[in-house]
């Protein structure tokens, strides 16, 4: 495949590592975000029931 392009072997390569690498780290960002969340609403659950005025 690289003998039909004149572009160097190095340079293919690391444009297909950077595109490796930035869907990685989405993935990795998106875990993340989502354990923070969690963690989150962990907190707010352990806090105790919310109790409006009027219920007993």
């Amino acid at each position: 495949m690289n003998a039909m392009t004149e572009i160097p072997p190095e340079l293919a390569n690391t444009i297909i590592a950077i595109i490796i690498y930035f869907a990685a780290t989405s993935v990795m960002i998106e875990r993340l975000l989502n354990k923070f969340k969690a963690r989150k609403s962990n907190k707010e659950d352990k806090s105790g029931p919310v109790v409006e005025k009027g219920d007993s």
